[in-house]
Protein backbone atom coordinates (compact mmCIF):
# COMPACT_ATOMS: atom_id res chain seq x y z
CA UNK A 1 0.00 0.00 0.00
CA UNK A 2 1.40 3.39 -1.01
CA UNK A 3 1.46 6.15 1.56
CA UNK A 4 -0.40 9.30 0.50
CA UNK A 5 1.78 12.32 -0.02
CA UNK A 6 1.33 15.75 1.52
CA UNK A 7 2.24 18.78 -0.55
CA UNK A 8 3.63 21.42 1.78
CA UNK A 9 5.76 24.51 2.06
CA UNK A 10 8.63 24.88 4.48
CA UNK A 11 8.90 28.54 5.47
CA UNK A 12 11.71 30.01 7.53
CA UNK A 13 10.62 32.58 10.09
CA UNK A 14 11.82 36.18 9.71
CA UNK A 15 11.29 36.30 5.94
CA UNK A 16 13.73 33.50 5.18
CA UNK A 17 13.52 31.19 2.20
CA UNK A 18 10.49 29.09 1.31
CA UNK A 19 10.65 25.56 -0.12
CA UNK A 20 7.96 23.48 -1.83
CA UNK A 21 8.23 19.88 -0.61
CA UNK A 22 6.40 16.57 -0.66
CA UNK A 23 6.03 14.88 2.72
CA UNK A 24 4.89 11.41 3.77
CA UNK A 25 4.56 12.36 7.45
CA UNK A 26 3.80 15.74 8.98
CA UNK A 27 6.61 17.05 11.17
CA UNK A 28 5.78 18.19 14.68
CA UNK A 29 7.06 21.19 16.64
CA UNK A 30 10.54 20.40 17.91
CA UNK A 31 11.36 18.02 15.04
CA UNK A 32 14.67 18.64 13.26
CA UNK A 33 14.85 18.92 9.47
CA UNK A 34 17.89 18.71 7.20
CA UNK A 35 16.64 20.12 3.93
CA UNK A 36 18.75 19.73 0.78
CA UNK A 37 17.61 22.14 -1.93
CA UNK A 38 17.88 20.86 -5.50
CA UNK A 39 16.64 24.26 -6.69
CA UNK A 40 19.51 26.01 -4.92
CA UNK A 41 21.97 23.38 -6.19
CA UNK A 42 20.96 24.19 -9.78
CA UNK A 43 21.41 27.91 -9.01
CA UNK A 44 24.85 27.20 -7.49
CA UNK A 45 23.75 28.48 -4.08
CA UNK A 46 23.84 27.08 -0.56
CA UNK A 47 22.13 23.67 -0.59
CA UNK A 48 21.94 22.46 3.01
CA UNK A 49 19.55 23.99 5.53
CA UNK A 50 19.25 22.84 9.15
CA UNK A 51 15.95 23.65 10.82
CA UNK A 52 13.81 23.04 13.86
CA UNK A 53 10.04 22.96 13.36
CA UNK A 54 8.33 25.77 15.25
CA UNK A 55 4.74 25.31 14.10
CA UNK A 56 2.64 23.52 11.51
CA UNK A 57 -0.19 25.51 9.95
CA UNK A 58 -3.13 23.76 8.25
CA UNK A 59 -5.45 25.74 6.01
CA UNK A 60 -8.68 23.92 5.19
CA UNK A 61 -11.49 24.82 2.82
CA UNK A 62 -14.96 23.43 3.46
CA UNK A 63 -17.26 22.15 0.74
CA UNK A 64 -20.42 24.24 0.27
CA UNK A 65 -23.64 22.27 -0.09
CA UNK A 66 -24.65 23.73 -3.47
CA UNK A 67 -21.29 23.85 -5.23
CA UNK A 68 -21.32 24.26 -9.00
CA UNK A 69 -18.40 22.59 -10.84
CA UNK A 70 -17.54 25.71 -12.84
CA UNK A 71 -17.44 28.09 -9.87
CA UNK A 72 -14.28 29.64 -8.43
CA UNK A 73 -15.03 27.89 -5.15
CA UNK A 74 -14.93 24.47 -6.82
CA UNK A 75 -11.20 24.95 -7.42
CA UNK A 76 -10.39 25.09 -3.70
CA UNK A 77 -13.34 23.32 -2.04
CA UNK A 78 -12.17 20.50 0.19
CA UNK A 79 -8.50 21.36 -0.19
CA UNK A 80 -5.92 21.25 2.57
CA UNK A 81 -2.68 23.23 2.49
CA UNK A 82 0.17 22.69 4.93
CA UNK A 83 2.84 25.22 5.91
CA UNK A 84 5.71 24.11 8.13
CA UNK A 85 7.20 27.10 9.99
CA UNK A 86 10.88 26.55 10.86
CA UNK A 87 13.85 28.32 12.44
CA UNK A 88 17.58 27.78 12.02
CA UNK A 89 19.17 25.33 14.43
CA UNK A 90 22.72 24.52 15.41
CA UNK A 91 21.79 21.14 16.88
CA UNK A 92 24.64 18.69 17.36
CA UNK A 93 22.45 15.96 15.86
CA UNK A 94 23.40 17.15 12.37
CA UNK A 95 27.12 16.51 12.90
Amino acid sequence: MNKPTIEAQIVEISNGPCFNVTLYVLPRPGDLIHLYSLVDEAAKKQTDYFYEVVQVLHKLFDVPEHLTPDSRQAMVAGSHTVTVIVKHTTSNFFE
